[in-house]
């Protein structure tokens, strides 16, 4: 029962993680988490960080240790 808006930012930086790799993680996280000020709560938004965190740790496993 997880929000179409956090579902598309999860997937959108998802992508960006697997993608993007001169983008460090900590700025995508940052510019998704400032872009969802707008369209989610703040527990959907604690939400959102945990998972994008978790997100990065999988696809980037190297830059998430640094």
């Amino acid at each position: 029962k997880t929000d179409l808006m956090v579902k598309l930012m999860i997937m959108a930086a998802i992508y960006e993680f697997m993608y993007m790799h001169k983008t460090p993680i900590k700025v995508i996280i940052s510019e998704y988490l400032k872009a969802s000020d707008s369209f989610i709560e703040e527990p959907q938004k604690k939400f959102l960080n945990a998972i994008l965190d978790k997100a990065s740790i999988i696809s980037r496993p190297k830059e998430a240790t640094n």
